[in-house]
């Protein structure tokens, strides 16, 4: 009676396995009938740009070039989008800030190509809410081409002591093709002379101080004289300040061009000669983008760093200018240099 009983026992077990294992079959069956017909899709943002990068070829660096790039969103959930202010000459407009699920929106740009001259490389930047895609970029490429180029479009020469002699040089070139020849040369105070050479339809005006210079800002404009049919006078700023006791190390932010489209730093040491002390209470620079902030060097001044800093054409020649409480040194001067990969010899 036992042996039957574990025999009865025995029977119902393997009908409840056997039941268990035919559920779970059905089950996995079910799932993946399930997957083929009604696809998984993911429950979010999906943004999507097929065509981030725009060439607009080769145009006059008179003209400013305007473009719509198309953004879509693939996923299932509404997409915010926000923009980072372009800077330099460059505008980009969001009409709305919200894309709906399976919506799209166009993101227009425009890059005003004046001053710049060569290959240029410029980047717009989105916010997005996307997992994937937190940032998104677009881009401008091409080539600008300069009636006449004035490289840079400035001279700056920075702090100098009153009898220190310094020279700098400017590279006009006309990449229209069109050949000038410079008529004469001229520099409108004393404190400056210039001169210049001639390489085919490229020019390099050599400008030198004069010294002595006077205490504080010196100013004066050198004036090329051509017989270029719609340039006949290029006017070229010339600055240097005789600061007497604080200086900037170095006195140059120097920036490659070929990284244009990556934010650059720099920093400095902004000290002075005489141990004297004071503090940095402000500073202006030529692109509310760049970004600078200063804290006390151990070695004595205080340690400045340059932040935001797009690699840019029209950033060249100008300078960010630090403010300080110093009795006799008010300002100094940190000239923006945008290297070149090629240069007049």
């Amino acid at each position: 009676m036992f042996c039957s009983g574990n025999k009865h026992i025995g029977f119902w077990s393997r009908i409840r396995l056997s039941g268990l294992c035919g559920i779970g079959l059905v089950t996995l069956v079910f799932t993946l009938l399930q997957a083929a017909l009604f696809p998984c899709v993911a429950v979010e943002p999906v943004l999507v740009c097929e065509k981030p990068v725009y060439d607009f070829g080769r145009m006059d660096n008179e003209e400013t070039v305007t473009h719509s790039f198309v953004l879509k969103n693939n996923g299932s959930l509404p997409i915010e989008l926000s923009k980072v202010p372009p800077c330099c000459g460059s505008t980009l407009e969001l009409k709305r800030s919200t894309v709906e699920a399976g919506d799209e929106i166009a993101i227009k740009v425009a890059l005003s190509l004046r001053g710049r001259s060569g290959e240029q490389k410029k980047s717009f930047f989105l916010k997005t809410s996307d997992p994937a895609h937190r940032m998104i970029e677009l881009q401008l490429v091409g080539t600008a081409l300069a009636r006449v180029d004035v490289r840079p479009m400035a001279v700056l020469f920075g702090d100098l002591a009153r009898d220190e002699p310094a020279v700098k040089t400017v590279d006009i070139v006309c990449d229209t093709g069109t050949t000038f020849a410079i008529t004469g040369i001229v520099s409108t105070v004393a404190a400056f002379n210039a001169d210049f050479r001639t390489d085919g339809n490229r020019h390099l005006i050599t400008v030198r101080v004069v010294p002595p210079l006077t205490m504080g800002v010196n100013r004066g404009v050198v004036q090329v004289m051509t017989d270029h049919p719609v340039f006949s006078v290029i006017s070229i700023p010339v600055l240097a300040r005789v600061s007497a006791d604080v200086v900037a190390i170095p006195d140059e932010v120097i920036i490659p061009l070929e990284n244009t489209g990556a934010l650059m730093r720099r920093f400095a040491l902004i000290k002075s000669k005489s141990n004297t002390p004071f503090s940095i209470i402000g500073a202006t620079t030529p692109d509310p983008g760049i970004n600078v902030s200063w804290q006390k060097a151990s070695s004595g001044g205080w340690r400045l760093l340059m932040e935001n800093i797009v690699p840019d054409d029209r950033l060249d020649g100008k300078a960010i200018v630090v403010v300080t409480d110093h009795p006799g040194v008010k300002e100094v001067m940190l000239a923006i240099k945008i290297v070149r990969r090629q240069s007049l010899k």
